[in-house]
């Protein structure tokens, strides 16, 4: 079936799985959730009566703030928003248009000066003893104006199009997620659930220099056994390392992952989940807890759409990305993330670097 028109006046999702494209349309519901609307019990009770394996033929899409971390982990009383709650009629298969459209790149400037600070108090975090390991982010902003034409380049663009590509328009907020995740934050398969932490990456040339990276292993290794953990809490049975380490492309990258699954009871819900795995160990860091607390004093602003999440949840698939190489257009300013794990054995200008090339790696494709 043969796209239509796209328009940002629409509610709609687009959503890449297993080479094919699925347009999610006719929204029943759209309701956020956030402190300021609802009690801390209405939301922990809409989050748990969503079942993984009884959907009663529901079209669900949970969009997550990392903020929800925050609330879920540690009892955070912020009124940020935390998740969006969309309901669909209609989800269908369909072939994409080629249309391509001649725009401007937008101008990300970073502020190293701020960076080299951050990183600076991360690792003395770290030599304190306080993690072994944090996910060091930041979130750049500019205007844009040209948001129509971004969102038919970014559909069009297939052959740079990620595991956990998809796009989500919400016509009452004015706000576009563009997302071109490679990243999992679960996925079910019958009744198991899979997780594929990322950790590690280089430039594209650079697979043997990935392979032999002493810093990469012993990080990709930290957050699988966090994982591993984490699984454990929700599953009937202890959790397996399905895949130790394993790479794959992105326009101008090669990454390393794990594999990490459980096997789950017919009766498990999406707050038990979500209490389990989110926000995803692999853009946190270890131990989860006290890295969260750290990385609200050295970050000092919210990720919002950033590191958050978004789930699907149809007849036809049940996955979770997690917001890596991710744009949110609001009105005309776009946010975008970008950040890397720190360990004793970073080196600053190493994941600076690392920083630049993942910006890079989001914009070269959709310009």
């Amino acid at each position: 079936m043969q796209m239509k028109t796209l328009h940002t006046k629409d509610t709609f999702a687009l959503v890449y799985h297993k080479k094919e494209y699925f347009l999610f349309e006719d929204p029943i519901d759209v309701i956020d959730y956030s402190l300021a609307k609802f009690s801390r019990k209405e939301i922990e009770d809409v989050l748990s009566k969503i079942k993984l394996f009884d959907l009663n033929n529901e079209n669900i899409i949970i969009q997550t703030n990392y903020e929800l971390g925050e609330f879920l982990v540690s009892n955070s009383e912020s009124d940020d928003k935390l998740f969006t709650i969309y309901k669909f009629r209609i989800v269908k298969k369909i072939s994409l248009p080629k249309e391509i459209h001649a725009i401007e790149r937008p101008s990300l400037s970073l502020d190293s000066d701020l960076y080299k600070k951050m990183f600076l108090e991360t690792r003395n975090a770290l030599l304190r003893g306080d993690s072994y390991q944090l996910n060091l982010t930041h979130v750049f902003t500019c205007d844009f104006k040209d948001r129509d034409k971004l969102i038919a380049n970014f559909i069009s663009r297939t052959r740079y199009h990620s595991h956990y590509s998809h796009v989500l328009n919400n016509a009452s907020s004015n706000e576009t997620l563009l997302s071109n995740s490679p990243e999992c934050l679960f996925e079910i398969k019958d009744r198991k659930l899979v997780t594929r932490p990322i950790k590690g990456t280089k430039s594209s040339h650079e697979l043997e220099d990935l392979k032999s990276s002493k810093k990469d292993r012993v990080e990709l290794n930290i957050i699988t056994d966090l994982l591993r953990n984490d699984l454990s809490a929700i599953g009937e049975n202890f959790s397996q390392v399905e895949k130790e380490r394993g790479y794959f492309n992105v326009p101008g990258l090669v990454q390393q992952y794990s594999e990490v699954s459980v096997e789950l009871d017919e009766s498990v819900n999406m707050y038990q989940v979500l209490m389990a795995l989110f926000p995803g160990g692999s853009i946190t860091g270890a131990p989860k807890r006290r890295v969260m607390s750290l990385i609200k004093q050295i970050e000092q602003s919210p990720r919002g759409h950033y590191t958050g999440s978004t789930i699907f949840l149809t007849k036809e698939f049940s996955k979770a990305s997690i917001n890596i190489r991710t744009a949110l257009l609001i009105n005309e300013t776009l946010r975008y993330g970008a950040g890397g794990g720190i360990t004793l054995l970073s080196e600053e200008d190493e994941e600076l670097n690392e920083l630049y090339s993942k910006v890079s790696s989001y914009f070269d494709a959709f310009f």
